[in-house]
């Protein structure tokens, strides 16, 4: 295993454990307002790298401001906002599982908005998949701390996310800003969106209680999840292949699962791991096919 392999096993690893420090962040944090303060500092440590990394100032450079707020709404603002408030809602078992849908959605905006072909095995896999959403979301009296607007919240912040990578599937303007400053600004704007709604969640609640936990889980989460993982993901990214990034990316809900049942004491029903078992099962069929063609050109 070579040490590329290794550095995208990080980053994924990274991205999987961010339900258990959110879940403490918004004891005290609101969701608004804890999505501003996870971009914000990100942005801090950001835009000092991309600074560095390829100067924008002095350059003549268009700006593509329009998309950006677009890219940024949808792969940023309103994922996180969704997301938060939904694991606010939910549990985080519950979490893990239904944001393995995202692939789902990813698949019925090839076709209705990309005009790709659909083949009767991603069909199969599509009904696997919103059958096992439907047996996690159904409620009963055996879910703790679950709730079935937060499983709906969930699965809008995961079709935003869908919706951000068919935008990047015909990109525009944004091809002509370095990696560094796009993903900087992105966050930016993002942080702005974010901004009022959090301005209006302190004046109706006041100010949020701070304690080590809460503040710790702010840092962690802009510094590790935001900042980091997603450079180590762009670095080793750049010498493996896709299909080989593709198999280590759809852990994540497993290292969710593990992260939850670990540091929240949460349990696993049976109804959550049959649910999941055919989510990631239709996720598996959608690309099984692509992934083992990959390897094939690449081998």
């Amino acid at each position: 295993m070579n040490k590329y392999v290794l550095i995208v096993i990080a980053s994924v690893a990274l991205w999987g454990t961010t339900i258990p420090p959110t879940k403490w962040a918004l004891e005290s944090i609101p969701p608004f307002t804890l999505s501003f303060l996870r971009l914000f500092v990100a942005c801090l440590v950001l835009f000092p790298l991309a600074q560095y990394k390829s100067s924008l100032f002095g350059q003549k450079r268009n700006i593509p401001w329009k998309r950006l707020w677009s890219l940024s709404f949808t792969g940023v603002g309103g994922t996180l906002i969704l997301g938060y408030w939904g694991i606010e809602l939910t549990s985080g078992l519950h979490v893990s599982i239904l944001g393995a849908t995202m692939p789902i959605f990813t698949l019925l905006l090839g076709v209705f908005y990309l005009k790709e072909s659909i083949s009767k095995t991603e069909i199969v896999s599509l009904l696997l998949g919103l059958l096992g959403v439907l047996i996690i979301s159904i409620q009963s009296d055996i879910d703790r701390g679950s709730s079935i607007l937060g499983d709906i919240l969930i699965l809008f912040s995961c079709l935003l996310w869908a919706i951000y990578m068919a935008q990047l599937k015909r990109p525009k303007g944004e091809l002509h800003l370095p990696i560094a400053w796009f993903t900087a600004l992105t966050l930016f704007l993002g942080s702005l969106m974010m901004f009022p709604l959090a301005i209006v969640e302190i004046w109706v609640i006041g100010w949020p209680t701070l304690t080590w936990k809460v503040v710790g889980s702010v840092l962690y989460l802009s510094l590790l999840p935001t900042t980091l993982a997603y450079w180590l993901w762009n670095k080793g990214l750049t010498h493996i292949s896709m299909a080989r990034a593709s198999v280590i990316l759809y852990t994540i809900p497993i290292i969710e699962i593990i992260s939850c049942v670990i540091l929240l004491d949460e349990m696993i029903t049976w109804r959550l791991l049959i649910g999941g078992c055919l989510v990631l099962g239709g996720v598996v069929l959608i690309e099984k096919k692509a992934i083992r063609n990959s390897l094939i050109k690449n081998n």
